[in-house]
């Protein structure tokens, strides 16, 4: 990570941003609320996941020069929960249950994201692979899925589990 190990990751919304880049008195705020939410201080990213400041313990600002280093959603400290509502993947089509995946109770519990949600770090190979198996799968004349867990399943594998 070079310079940010440690650092969680915090991305700013469009407003957010605007009010850091055009009015230093609420960039000071911004910055003073950021370093007691992270006591460790933390990384700003802007909307497009590009990290261009860093807030210490103490809220003091350092801006990074460019170029800026660009992040994934997944190394977000602040991406949105699926257990509080807040991730659109509640919403995403569950196969296996034939509904929202915000359904599974378990899953909502714990936090876990739908397999394809950019929430989750697997999320890019899971849906690569998903992609390539139902095309596959498609052009035997065959269902898309082999199973209705498969994305789960699959995502599960990616991970470790």
């Amino acid at each position: 990570m070079s310079g940010f190990d440690g650092y969680p990751l915090h991305r700013l919304n469009s407003g957010h941003i605007r009010a850091w880049l055009l009015i230093p008195m609420l960039k000071r705020e911004m910055a003073s609320f950021l370093s007691k939410t992270y006591r460790t201080g933390c990384v700003v990213l802007n909307p497009t996941l590009h990290a261009f400041a860093l807030v210490d313990p103490r809220g003091n600002i350092t801006e990074l020069p460019p170029p800026h280093r660009k992040f994934a959603f997944w190394q977000l400290a602040n991406k949105p929960s699926l257990k509080a509502g807040e991730c659109a993947c509640r919403n995403f089509w569950d196969p296996e249950t034939e509904g929202p995946w915000g359904n599974r109770d378990r899953e909502r519990e714990r936090d876990i994201h739908h397999p394809h949600c950019q929430s989750r770090e697997v999320s890019g190979e899971a849906w690569k692979i998903a992609y390539q198996s139902a095309t596959a799968r498609v052009e035997e004349k065959r269902a898309p899925q082999a199973r209705p867990d498969e994305w789960t399943k699959q995502a599960e594998k990616l991970e470790g589990r």
